[in-house]
């Protein structure tokens, strides 16, 4: 068993601002399938924050797009609505529908 008091005070003794520390292996008392679960929330979570990132540049470009080839944000806000509509059937499917492959 390590202490990681001691091995935090390392890593900010050698200078480091900023650390990582990956997921190896389960916590106490947690099964395969638990730690599986853990590991494809994560992976996920890492995706929508992914997606929700990229927002940022497309949703202004799009508009910007739009605005320069039609004169309105019409388009775009239509392109919009047609893309979280896909998304909300995309997250039924593979979330809330019976016998969905990935069941909340």
């Amino acid at each position: 068993s390590y202490d990681l008091t001691t091995l935090f005070a390392g890593i900010a003794a050698a200078g480091f601002a900023s650390w990582n520390l990956d997921l190896i292996y389960g916590a106490a008392g947690e099964s395969l399938d638990d730690w599986r679960r853990t590991v494809e929330a994560a992976a996920a979570l890492g995706f929508a924050s992914a997606i929700g990132a990229y927002g940022g540049f497309f949703i202004p470009k799009s508009v910007g797009s739009s605005l320069a080839i039609t004169g309105s944000a019409s388009a775009a806000l239509v392109m919009f609505i047609g893309f979280y509509l896909s998304c909300i059937a995309l997250t039924w499917w593979a979330y809330s529908r019976r016998n969905a492959p990935y069941p909340c």
